[in-house]
């Protein structure tokens, strides 16, 4: 924002994301302000699993790691890399599953890297969405990225927001838009049932509370399964 607002003198060569999922609402925005590509580095205590090319697209470091797949789609599209790394000599770690969602590229990258591309790290399985289905037989799992999908398609006067699942599997939505414009509060309901609907699953009670800005040192997540 102090970007945005003439506040900053810098002109950085490199913008890059790391330690937490970059929101496709933070990625055009920071990109848009900064007039670059942004970048991404994928690591945690396991090790440094992905990097971005000059193209912005994320390749995971498979020359310095064994990474197996548990697909967790029928489309094998979507993944839980199991992770090996071929060279750390102290904490080894050794088929070690993530719960992190990958989502992989369909088509190739221009760079032309044999590492797998990934268009986007959907984030935690813990934060996929658990509906009733319309059947009644079992519940429907909704991926991170629909939720996001879903808001962002409703309006595009958007600049922050979270959803949260409650256990009852009620809805929460706090948005917060730009300048004065109205909250399509029935745009946005509308869209999530859109894609909880297509999916199979019930249409829960959704409701909307004002927008809690992020507070602490705690990870901000917008889409979270409480």
């Amino acid at each position: 924002m102090q970007q945005a607002e003439s506040k900053l003198t810098i002109a950085p060569r490199k913008v890059i994301s790391v330690a937490e999922v970059l929101d496709p609402l933070d990625e055009e925005f920071i990109g848009r302000q900064f007039r670059q590509t942004v970048h991404q580095v994928y690591q945690c205590t396991e090790g440094l699993l992905g990097t971005t090319c000059e193209h912005g697209t994320l390749h995971l470091n498979e020359d310095l790691l064994y990474i197996k797949r548990e697909y967790v789609t029928a489309d094998r599209k979507k993944f839980m890399p199991i992770v090996t790394d071929l060279f750390r000599s102290s904490q080894p770690n050794i088929n070690y599953r993530l719960n992190d969602i990958l989502t992989l590229r369909e088509d190739p990258c221009p760079c032309g890297s044999p590492l797998t591309a990934i268009s986007q790290i959907e984030g935690r399985s813990d934060d996929i969405f658990k509906f009733l289905s319309s059947s009644g037989e079992e519940k429907v799992s909704i991926f991170p990225g629909f939720i996001r999908q879903s808001i962002y398609s409703s309006s595009d006067r958007i600049d922050e927001y979270k959803v949260l699942q409650h256990p009852s599997h009620d809805l929460e939505v706090q948005i917060q838009v730009d300048g004065n414009a109205p909250i399509q509060e029935d745009a946005i309901t509308a869209s999530l049932a859109r894609t909880i609907r297509s999916h199979g699953g019930v249409i829960p009670n959704i409701y909307f509370k004002p927008y809690e800005p992020h507070q602490g040192v705690t990870k901000l997540k917008r889409i979270e399964r409480l």
